[in-house]
Parts: structure tokens; C-alpha cells; sequence
């Protein structure tokens, strides 16, 4: 067992997470894009989709009636040239900007067969300030062998994700027919309520505390292994005679005296300590905090008396313990393995055993966990493997961090990255910036943290 160094029967606290069952959209989906079915039954683009022959199409551009405002364009253009079969043009209906939510894209071959019908949901996203890059989420409809029928597929973020669902129409009929008939003709298998993000109050609280965390550690100077372990017995704003709160500042490395400050994991620390007191869980041991849950390769856990960053799984350890001991505090019944508090799986992006989803997948990981979980936040440990001579297939874990991840009024994902006491744009956290060996990480484990129905206070720092 690792020796919690200074730390050993300091009381603490810490938090996981359950599932918050998102609020179905059902029908209402297709009054979230714009209907386009008028301008898909026009004369002029019903002759470009099905009746002038391939060789005869041209790139040209046709302006149709506006849509809820918004000018709507039929674009045709060559996308791919070549043989008969292996020819592509893409012949696209798009509402305002380029391939925005309510986008058709149709690809025909130089046979005059449609490949492939796509309906955009989200458009592309550039990355600014908190929102995350995306390049959009779309159905694919292709046309399935042995009778009138199509395929539905989903991509998030250009990555499928889901699909295989069977439309019982053929392209040519979805093309002629309203948005509403895709979601009432896979309604019975196809769990649309939990795919596509929107915006609810609990992406509000998200928001609401990731201004309130970022604004409290702005005051708390960085200091790596600081912790703040406060009175078990006190409130969130409980003070002592001089108006300080109850507690102590203290460190995770030994030869260094306990200092004013926080690093990444007195803030994940601190954190958890507010939402233990809110959601009324007892407050564990440091002891418990420190306990290996991992076995990593390659490695073995810190000695006693070896500094703390000498030990590649002590971030993984740190927040898995987290969500272990809330998982237990809310569910005393329920059995839990030593991964229990990680999110293994979203739909087709499964985990990786001990290191968690590909890093490259952050941004699908992240829209499918927000449609399916809203007002949920998330301790991360991005994590590399390490080939040195005598250690390849080694992984190391980085600091730990908080992710907040929310739906804006606009319909788009945003994510602040809180890491020690400050918030760091996502692209920098993610980047090869700051991380050893001068790359990117290979993966990020995730724990999930479900806030309480209802704010609560910080624990208020010194």
C-alpha cells in the first residue's frame, strides 16, 4: 500500500458519479433544424437529383426560398473524377451557412446511382475560447441490398458511432419526405434523446460552477503538492476566532513544509470536499484516497519515502479513489471493481482497460456523454506510454484535472479544463505543451461527477 507520506489520518472527503437520465427530445427533433421539404419537392432540384443524367450535371448554384429567415442554396459540384462508377458528385441544399443543421448532402456516381444521402444535425464548429472543435454530427443513409431500404448511421464529431438501424424506405422516397418520418420510423430502436446534446438547466449549472470554481483557486497561489484538508466537523463557510476557515494546509511530498497553495490534486481535493458535504457522504481517510487501484505496466507503486511524482499511477489512483468512495457513500449496496467510478464505454467508443478512451476521441466522448448525461462534470487523467530502454509499453499519468463540460444557448459543446488552480484552454491541456517527452498523450481516463439537483457553497479557502 502506498504510505500517504505526511497525510495518514487526515480526515478528507471526494465525489463520482450516477447516471441523470437526459429529458427526451421524441418528436421535437425535427423542429430543432429547418424543414427543407418544400425546397427538396422543387421542380429545379428534384430534376438535379434524379432525372439529369451525371454527364449532364455542372457545378451551378440555385437560390431557393428562405427558411426561417435564412437563404437556402442548392450547390452542385464535382467531389470526385474518374470511371462511371467511381465518379462522385455532391449535390448539397444547405440553410444559411455551408453544411449547417439542416444540410442534405446527396452523392451521386457517374451511373445516376445515389451512394449515399446525409442530413446534417450540428454544423462544423471552429475552436475559440471555451468551444470545443467539432466538424459536425450527421445521419448517413445508404441503400441496403435485397429491397426499398436504407441504412442509418450516426457520426459525432465526423466519427461513427453508432448506426446499423434499418429505415423501411429507399433514398429516394427519404429524400421526397419530411424530417419528422426518420425519427418516427426508427423511434422504436434508435435512443434519439440520448445522442444529440441540447441545452437544459443542468448544462446552466455546469456553467454557473465552473465560473465559481475558476473564480475561488484564482485567489490560491500554485504550489504542486499543496492540499487544504479542512475541519471534518465544519461547514463550507465554518471560520475559526480570526475569521480563517477550520484546517490546515499540508503537502503530498516530504521534504518541503507545508505552504499556502493548491496543485492539481488539492484542487480536484478541494473540489470534492464541497460536493461531499452537499451530497451528505462521509468523509474518508487520506489513507483512502492514496489506496493503489491500478496496475499498471511496467511500474511498480512509489516506496515509502520516494517522492510522490516517482509514482506513474498515483494521478489514476487519486481519481479513481475519488469516485470510488462517493460510488460507495451513495450506494452502500452495490458492488464496485477497482475501475467502478471510470466511464468505460460510450456508444462504439469503448475504454481502453486502466487508460481510458483515445485522446483523439475526446470530442465524440464528450457530445455523447453530455446528450446522455447532462450537468455532469469530470476528473481526467490524460495519461503516455513510455518507451525507455528496458520499460517499453510503460504508461505514466499526468496530473489530474477537472473538466467541465456544458451545452451552450447556441446548441454548441463547451469545455473549461481546470488544472491546479487555473483554467488552461483545452487545446494547451491537450497539446504537447508542458507534457513530457515534448508530445501529445496517448489516452484520457475519465470519472464522472454528477453535481447535486441544487447549488451548494465551496468550501470557502483560506
Amino acid at each position: 500500500m502506498r504510505t500517504p507520506w505526511a497525510l495518514i489520518g487526515l480526515a478528507y472527503c471526494l465525489v463520482a458519479a450516477f447516471p441523470v437520465a437526459a429529458d427526451p427530445w421524441g418528436e421535437t427533433r425535427s423542429h430543432l433544424i429547418p424543414s427543407t421539404l418544400a425546397d427538396r419537392l422543387d421542380p429545379r432540384v428534384q430534376n438535379l437529383l434524379f432525372l439529369t443524367p451525371a454527364a449532364q450535371l455542372r457545378s451551378e448554384r440555385l437560390r431557393l426560398s428562405p427558411v426561417e429567415g435564412q437563404d437556402v442554396t442548392f450547390i452542385v459540384r464535382k467531389v470526385r473524377s474518374g470511371p462511371e462508377d467511381q465518379t462522385l458528385w455532391e449535390l448539397r441544399l444547405d440553410v444559411g451557412k455551408p453544411y449547417s443543421a439542416g444540410c442534405w448532402i446527396v452523392f451521386r456516381d457517374g451511373l445516376d446511382r445515389i451512394r449515399e444521402v446525409r442530413l446534417i444535425l450540428t454544423g462544423p464548429v471552429e475552436p475559440a475560447g471555451d468551444l470545443l472543435a467539432n466538424t459536425g454530427t450527421w445521419i448517413r443513409l445508404t441503400p441496403k441490398d435485397g429491397g426499398p431500404t436504407s441504412r442509418m448511421d450516426l457520426f459525432v464529431d465526423g466519427r461513427l458511432v453508432w448506426g446499423g438501424w434499418q429505415v423501411p424506405t429507399s433514398l429516394s422516397e427519404i429524400l421526397k419526405s419530411p424530417e419528422q418520418s426518420l425519427w418516427d420510423s426508427t423511434a422504436q430502436e434508435v435512443p434519439w434523446s440520448s445522442l444529440i446534446p441540447q441545452h437544459t438547466p443542468a448544462d446552466d449549472q455546469v456553467e454557473h460552477l465552473a465560473r465559481l470554481v475558476e473564480h475561488a483557486l484564482s485567489t490560491v497561489p500554485e504550489t504542486r503538492w499543496g492540499l487544504w484538508v479542512p475541519d471534518p466537523h465544519s461547514d463550507a463557510q465554518g471560520t475559526d476566532a480570526t475569521g480563517k476557515p477550520w484546517g490546515l494546509w499540508t503537502s503530498l511530498e516530504n521534504y518541503r513544509l507545508p505552504e499556502r497553495g493548491l496543485g492539481p490534486w488539492g484542487s480536484t481535493a478541494w473540489l470534492t470536499d464541497s460536493l461531499c458535504r452537499a451530497w451528505k457522504i462521509p468523509v474518508p481517510r487520506v489513507v483512502d484516497l492514496l489506496r493503489p487501484q491500478s496496475a499498471l505496466p511496467g511500474y511498480s507503486p512509489a516506496a515509502p519515502g520516494e517522492q510522490p511524482d516517482h509514482d506513474p499511477s498515483l494521478s489514476l489512483d487519486w481519481i479513481r479513489n475519488l469516485g470510488l468512495t462517493l460510488a460507495q457513500g451513495l450506494a452502500p449496496d452495490r458492488k464496485l471493481a477497482s475501475d467502478g467510478a471510470d466511464v468505460l464505454k460510450v456508444p462504439f467508443l469503448d475504454a481502453e482497460p486502466q487508460t481510458g478512451f483515445n485522446v483523439d476521441d475526446l470530442g465524440p466522448v464528450l457530445e455523447l456523454l453530455t446528450a446522455l448525461h447532462p450537468g455532469r462534470i469530470y476528473f481526467a487523467g490524460l495519461n503516455q506510454q513510455v518507451l525507455t530502454q528496458g520499460m517499453a509499453g510503460a504508461v505514466r499519468f499526468l496530473d489530474p484535472a477537472i473538466l467541465f463540460p456544458w451545452v451552450g444557448k447556441d446548441g454548441n459543446l463547451r469545455l473549461k479544463v481546470i488544472s491546479g488552480t487555473k483554467a488552461v484552454p483545452w487545446q494547451t491541456w491537450l497539446g504537447p505543451i508542458g507534457q513530457p517527452a515534448g508530445r501529445r498523450a496517448d489516452h484520457i481516463l475519465l470519472v464522472a461527477v454528477d453535481l447535486p439537483p441544487e447549488g451548494f457553497p465551496l468550501l470557502k479557502l483560506p
